[in-house]
């Protein structure tokens, strides 16, 4: 386990580097700490005056959102070559999540009122917002990939929304989601979605349970049988054609590898200092294979899958 500091609350890897956000030791103020993936060792320490929600990195800056101390929500730019904020963008309040696609830019939820939000791109060529993409639901986790922008809405039917970003428009939903993490990899979407959404003569009782399923990013149907992997599926990453996922409370519990093929599951890292409840921040650095989770208190943990 690597020390960072107090309460990591959100990690990101990408622009060279492993980037922490901890929550602030006091009423505001906040730090994005940098790991060097190479040594494992804390190398930057950047004072944010923000009370941080989540951060992603890619277009060579790390991507901050947060609560200013002196009021407001905004999407921070650092610069990891100057080690401090070279831009904030006001976009509103209520943000949920971000994410930097290489593609098409940086891409955040807005939750408005728990039933209403939005989804917002900002161009990271000259850091403006570009879209708005207004959506019903509780917008919380964003992923990208496949050419598509993947929000997990947690409200009413459960949906998985796919919105293309070429024309900035919702292009389906798929219904049932029994989480809020996706990943996306060798041409799939991994989701874990209730069985009573596959078959509903089940129902949302004890018999309900979650299971792991890959989903066409072109049909938005779920290929392949779905897999009951006994625990809650949170997909990391797709490598190798192994899925890695967060799996818990129950076993199996960490960090796990599953085989879409046999359905068998490896065996599973643990991260150490366990939070309870779910979840831990997570995040995966393809340019090393690794996998890194922010545990509580104040370290996070490096997991190497290559």
């Amino acid at each position: 386990m690597i020390e960072v500091g107090r309460w990591p609350k959100a990690v990101a890897a990408g622009a060279e580097g492993v980037w922490v956000a901890l929550l602030p030791n006091g009423p505001c103020g906040s730090e994005v700490v940098e790991v060097d993936p190479q040594t494992s060792e804390v190398s930057t320490r950047i004072p944010i005056d923000a009370w941080v929600q989540d951060i992603a990195a890619g277009w060579g800056a790390v991507w901050v959102i947060g609560s200013g101390c002196d009021g407001g929500s905004f999407l921070y730019r650092i610069d990891p070559g100057q080690d401090e904020v070279v831009a904030t963008v006001v976009i509103g309040d209520y943000l949920a999540d971000v994410v930097v696609d290489e593609d098409t830019g940086v891409w955040i939820t807005r939750d408005l009122n728990s039933r209403t939000g939005e989804v917002l791109r900002i161009d990271p060529s000259n850091n403006r917002l570009v879209a708005r993409i207004p959506l019903d639901g509780r917008l919380r986790s964003i992923a990208a990939g496949e050419g598509a922008v993947w929000v997990s809405d947690t409200l009413g039917n459960l949906p998985l929304i796919h919105i293309d970003p070429a024309s900035d428009r919702v292009v389906s939903t798929t219904p049932g989601l029994a989480g809020d993490l996706v990943a996306v990899g060798d041409g799939v979407v991994w989701a874990p979605m209730w069985l009573s959404a596959l078959d509903p003569s089940v129902g949302t009782g004890s018999d309900d349970r979650s299971l792991a399923v890959a989903i066409d990013p072109l049909t938005d149907e779920v290929v392949g049988e779905p897999i009951d992997v006994s625990t809650v599926f949170r997909p990391v990453a797709v490598v190798d054609g192994i899925v890695w996922f967060l799996g818990g409370p129950y076993s199996p519990r960490g960090i796990c590898p599953l085989d879409p093929d046999t359905g068998a599951i490896g065996r599973c890292a643990n991260p150490g200092e366990i939070a309870d409840p779910l979840p831990w921040p997570v995040t995966f650095d393809e340019a090393t294979s690794t996998i890194w989770v922010a545990n509580q208190r104040s370290t996070i943990t490096r997991i190497d899958i290559g």
